[in-house]
C-alpha cells in the first residue's frame, strides 16, 4: 500500500509540475527589447515615443495597449521607429494592423518628396513582429547598405537583433 501511494503522489506531482511549466506566456522586458533593436536600427537624433505618439501618430488604440516603449528619430526625413507594444490579450494582431498602416502611411508620406526617397524605401520595409502578446514595429536600417543593396537587404541586421530580442 505504501508503494502505490508513493507512486501515485509522485505522479500527481509530476503532472502539476508539468501543468504549471505548460501554461505561462513568454513575459518580455520592454527595455531590454527596445534596446536590442536600437543597436541594429541606429536612430539619428532619438527621443522617447510619448502616449500622444502612440494615439496620435501611429493611430494605435490605446485601450488595446498594456505598455509600450520606443524611440523615434528627431530628424526630418529620416526613417527611425522602433515601439515595442505590449498588447492586452488578444490584441496583438489588432495593434499589429494599426502598426502596419502606420508604417505605411510614414511611407507614402516620405516617397512624395524625391530626397526621401532612401527613407521611403526604408520605412516601407520596416518590420511589424508579433510574439505572443507583444507587437514590435522596428523601421531603421543601414542607409549605405539600402542604397547600394535596396532596403531589404539593409534589413539583416534589424532582423537579427528582433529574433534575439525575442528569443
Amino acid at each position: 500500500m505504501k508503494k502505490l501511494f508513493s507512486i501515485l503522489s509522485s505522479a500527481l506531482l509530476l503532472s502539476v509540475l508539468l501543468a504549471s511549466c505548460g501554461t505561462g506566456s513568454v513575459s518580455y522586458n520592454l527595455g531590454d527589447v527596445l534596446t536590442a533593436v536600437d543597436a541594429a536600427v541606429k536612430i539619428d537624433n532619438p527621443k522617447d515615443i510619448s502616449q500622444d505618439d502612440v494615439i496620435y501618430d501611429l493611430g494605435v488604440t490605446f485601450e488595446n495597449v498594456e505598455e509600450f516603449a520606443g524611440k523615434t528619430s528627431n530628424t526630418n526625413g529620416e526613417a527611425g521607429y522602433i515601439i515595442v507594444i505590449k498588447a492586452k490579450q488578444g490584441k496583438a494582431d489588432t495593434v499589429k494592423a494599426e502598426l502596419e498602416t502606420a508604417r505605411d502611411g510614414k511611407a507614402e508620406a516620405l516617397a512624395s518628396y524625391p530626397e526621401f526617397a532612401t527613407a521611403a524605401a526604408i520605412t516601407k520595409s520596416g518590420r511589424v513582429v508579433v510574439k505572443g502578446d507583444y507587437v514590435l514595429l522596428a523601421i531603421g536600417a543601414d542607409k549605405s547598405i539600402a542604397e547600394k543593396d535596396g532596403a531589404e537587404k539593409a534589413y539583416a541586421n534589424v532582423d537579427t537583433a528582433i529574433a534575439d530580442a525575442f528569443k
